[in-house]
C-alpha cells in the first residue's frame, strides 16, 4: 500500500489468503495423521487421534469408523463418537443406505443439507422428504484387496454444508487409517503363520509348548489338573504309499478338523509334525476326566473319512498323562504321554 504519484491517491492491494490457510491446515492434518498412524498401538488408539485431527479440518458432530466384511455382507462399528453414534456392534449391511453405497462401490459419498436424506449411519431414522437434517460424508478405507471399511462424519442441521474440500480432507485421513489397518492385518497374518501348522492350521509345536507351559503355571497356582493327550495316526505311511501324498495331506487336514472340534475353546489341539498331534486339557476335576475325553476323541477321529472320492478309515493310538499325578513339569508329562502312546501301539 502507498500513495500514488502526486500524493493524491492511496493505492492498496489485498490478497485472499484463504487458500493458503486452507492448504496449511491440510498439510498439518496430513502430517498429524501420518504421525498418528506410526505411533498408534492399535486401531482404536489410531482412530481417537484421527478423530481429533478430523475435527480440526471438518465440521463434525459425529465421527464413525465402520469395518466391512464383504464375504459375510456385514458391517461393524469399532469406533464411534458423537450424539447418536452407534454402540460397537455388528450387523448385516443394509441394501441402500449411504454407508452401503460407500462400502459396496468403494467411492466417496457426500449428501448435503436440503437434499434427499436417506438412512444415516448413526441409526437415526430417515427424515420426511424435503426436511433438512444435516450433512453426511463418507469415504472408503481402501486396501490392496478392496474396501476395508469407511470413515463417516455427520453434522446437524444449521451447520455449514459439506463441500468438496471436506471430502478431500477426509480422504487424506482415510488413507492413513487404511494403511495402518493393513499393516496390522499383515502383522497378525505373519504371527499366525509363525505359530500355526501350514497344512492343518492347528497350533504348531512352538505354540503348543507355550500354551502347555501357561496351563501348568495356572494349574500349579490354582491347584488344578491339566491333561495331555498324545496322538499318533496308526499306519499312516501305508495311506501315503497307497494313495499318494495329496490324499495323505487331505486326510491329515480332515483329521485335524475333527480333533479341533472335539475340545473346548480353553483347550489346545496342536500338530507336532508328521502324523503326531497333541491336546492340552485344562480345568480337569479329576484324573478320570482326561480318560473320558480320550475315549471321545478316539471315537470321533476314527470314524470313516471321505477323501478325494475314497472312503478311508484310520485307527489312532492316544497316550495320556495328567498333572500332577503323572509328572510335575512339561517334559515329564510329555514323556509319560508319549510312552503311554507307544505302549498302546505296541500292545
Amino acid at each position: 500500500a502507498g500513495w500514488a504519484a502526486g500524493g493524491r491517491l492511496w493505492l492498496a492491494v489485498a490478497r485472499d489468503v484463504t487458500p493458503w490457510k486452507r492448504a496449511g491446515r491440510l498439510q498439518s492434518g496430513v502430517s498429524r495423521s501420518s504421525e498418528a498412524a506410526h505411533g498408534a498401538s492399535d486401531v482404536p488408539t489410531l482412530l481417537r487421534s484421527v478423530q481429533s485431527i478430523i475435527g480440526d479440518l471438518i465440521p463434525a458432530d459425529t465421527v464413525v469408523a465402520a469395518m466391512y466384511d464383504a464375504d459375510r455382507g456385514t458391517v461393524s462399528f469399532p469406533y464411534a463418537v458423537g450424539e447418536g453414534a452407534p454402540e460397537p456392534h455388528e450387523r448385516e449391511l443394509s441394501q441402500d443406505s449411504p454407508l452401503a453405497r460407500v462400502l459396496r462401490s468403494g467411492q466417496p459419498l457426500l449428501t448435503r443439507t436440503g437434499g434427499p436424506e436417506p438412512e444415516l449411519v448413526s441409526g437415526r431414522p430417515p427424515p420426511q422428504p424435503g426436511i433438512a437434517t444435516g450433512n453426511w460424508l463418507g469415504v472408503p478405507l481402501l486396501g490392496r484387496s478392496g474396501t476395508l471399511g469407511a470413515l463417516v462424519v455427520e453434522t446437524a442441521a444449521g451447520q455449514d454444508r459439506y463441500q468438496q474440500e471436506h471430502l478431500e480432507n477426509l480422504k487424506f485421513a482415510s488413507t492413513q487409517v487404511a494403511h495402518f489397518i493393513e499393516r496390522a492385518h499383515d502383522q497378525d497374518r505373519l504371527k499366525h503363520l509363525a505359530l500355526h501348522d501350514l497344512l492343518t492350521d492347528l497350533p504348531n509345536r512352538a505354540l503348543f509348548h507355550d500354551r502347555f507351559a501357561m496351563a501348568l503355571e495356572r494349574a500349579t497356582r490354582d491347584s488344578e489338573r491339566v491333561g495331555l493327550l498324545y496322538l499318533d495316526v496308526d499306519d499312516f505311511k501305508r495311506i501315503n504309499d497307497s494313495y499318494g501324498h495329496e490324499v495323505g495331506d487331505a486326510l491329515l487336514r480332515a483329521f485335524a478338523g475333527r480333533l479341533a472340534g472335539c475340545v473346548r475353546r480353553c483347550d489346545t489341539a496342536a500338530r507336532m509334525g508328521g502324523d503326531e498331534f497333541t491336546v492340552v486339557l485344562t480345568n480337569l476335576q479329576g484324573p478320570s476326566d482326561a480318560a473320558v475325553v480320550r475315549d471321545k476323541v478316539r471315537a470321533i477321529v476314527s470314524a470313516p473319512y471321505d477323501v478325494a472320492g475314497l472312503k478311508l478309515t484310520v485307527t489312532v493310538s492316544i497316550g495320556l498323562s495328567v498333572f500332577p499325578e503323572d509328572g510335575q513339569d512339561r517334559d515329564a508329562l510329555i514323556r509319560h504321554a508319549d510312552s503311554d502312546m507307544y505302549s498302546l501301539k505296541a500292545g
